[in-house]
């Protein structure tokens, strides 16, 4: 899931409800201006970050149902990245082909920039009737990875847990948290698929923590987004998922193994707020005037966080995808 998507605005409806003689379930809306803004922090200190930004204000709908509202309204301005004391104008751009079903304004603001890690950022919108809109941030640091198996020639559930009986039979990759944020890991099996006529396609297939029995079936569990430092999978759940890649296909040679496959999403403080004030909403594009959302904008409502997506690659043991009947990855 994106986050973008969330955070993005249609400021709407219930204030609160009125007692008059007519009664209706909608106050007066307040002028307000929204400003929702995500930075994609680069994982590489050299490259560019990307900061996207999207200026619109609170709007009412007809009726009571916020779905037939198929365009959210732009609002004009100017909005500036503030960093290492210097400010930065944002791009302003428009959608060639606007798609009604996702509720995102047809314009937004954007630039790239190189950002350091561990560092606060600020962002400023200037609207025409001179009302200023601010937030701030600070960035992620970079994550190193550790394992609880060094696996030097690459990882196998082959191992005897009699010897290594404190690490257990499973796979654990952990990381140093920061405080106030959180996390979504998932652990991808890549391997390529050679169909009947020779053409090959990359593939992944998502490896779950553990399965548990509910009702008498086995239930995948996987990673949620949450304030964890580590994922813990289990071997089993390893050779299920292994197994599970071509389960039907007696053609096992088809299947070549390359390696495993670890991303970890981290959210900033405040897109961890935001996130978990949303999360039982049943529009996820909107925010609720009548809902406890957070908001870490001065002068209006909204957004400004930053986000990164880590990579990490595990190799897998030769013999060990041998034993499946796969193609093994390259020496």
């Amino acid at each position: 899931m994106k986050i973008i998507n969330r955070i993005i605005v249609a400021v709407l409806l219930l204030l609160n409800l009125s007692c008059e003689e007519t009664l209706s379930p909608k106050g007066k809306l307040d002028d307000q201006y929204v400003l929702n803004c995500q930075i994609a922090f680069s994982k590489y200190w050299d490259s560019p970050s990307t900061v996207t930004a999207y200026l619109t204000r609170v709007y009412d709908v007809e009726g009571l149902d916020p779905e037939v509202q198929t365009e959210i309204p732009n609002y004009t301005g100017k909005v500036k990245l503030i960093y290492d004391n210097s400010e930065y104008s944002l791009t302003r751009t428009y959608k060639k082909n606007y798609d009604p079903d996702v509720k995102l304004p047809k314009s937004k603001f954007y630039i790239n920039k190189i950002l350091r890690q561990n560092t606060t950022v600020k962002i400023k919108a200037e609207l025409p009737n001179g009302k200023i809109l601010t937030a701030q941030t600070k960035l992620p640091q970079y994550k190193n990875f550790e394992q609880n198996y060094p696996f030097n020639s690459g990882l196998t559930t082959l191992i005897d847990s009699s010897v290594n009986f404190m690490r257990g039979r499973k796979f654990e990759i952990s990381w140093k948290s920061q405080l106030g944020h959180s996390y979504l890991g998932k652990l991808n099996i890549v391997y390529t698929y050679t169909d009947d006529e020779g053409n090959k396609s990359m593939k992944l297939k998502e490896i779950p923590l553990e399965y548990i029995k509910t009702g008498g079936k086995e239930i995948a569990v996987y990673p949620a987004v949450d304030d964890y430092s580590s994922c813990v999978y289990q071997f089993k759940a390893i050779e299920k998922a292994l197994t599970e890649l071509s389960e039907g296909d007696p053609n096992k040679e088809r299947y070549k193994i390359h390696n495993l496959a670890f991303s970890l999403l981290e959210y900033d403080s405040n897109l961890s707020l935001y996130y978990s004030s949303t999360e039982s909403s049943a529009d996820k594009y909107s925010i609720r005037t009548n809902k406890s959302v957070y908001s870490n904008v001065e002068g209006g409502y909204g957004i400004f966080g930053s986000q990164i997506v880590y990579d990490y690659y595990v190799k897998i043991h030769y013999f060990y995808v041998k034993s499946f009947g796969y193609e093994p990855p390259d020496a």
